[in-house]
């Protein structure tokens, strides 16, 4: 209900809003195949959280969606998926 009102009030925000949030979109897409995915996966990830944190920065600096939440969030992948325990689940054998 609230995407539709941005979209009806306001389509240049909610074209920002989707822009500003599709690395993340694309992050969960990316997590459906944890469970399968190897090594690569989680560098693909890693890589894709990297921009997404520096895209953050800029949009912080900018005041555009996401701003320092999408800093956030992807400082925080990179930290998670970089630490040895994460990279030994994801090189298991399957």
């Amino acid at each position: 209900m609230t995407v539709a009102v941005v979209v009806a009030v306001d389509p240049e925000l909610a074209g920002q809003l989707m822009a500003g949030f599709l690395l993340l979109f694309v992050i969960a897409g990316c997590t459906l195949g944890f469970g399968r995915g190897g090594n690569v996966l989680r560098v693909t990830v890693i890589v894709l959280a990297s921009i997404q944190g520096l895209c953050g920065l800029g949009a912080t600096a900018a005041q555009l969606p996401p701003g320092l939440l999408g800093t956030i969030v992807g400082i925080t992948i990179v930290i998670l998926l970089s630490q040895k325990s994460s990279g030994a689940w994801f090189k298991r054998p399957r």
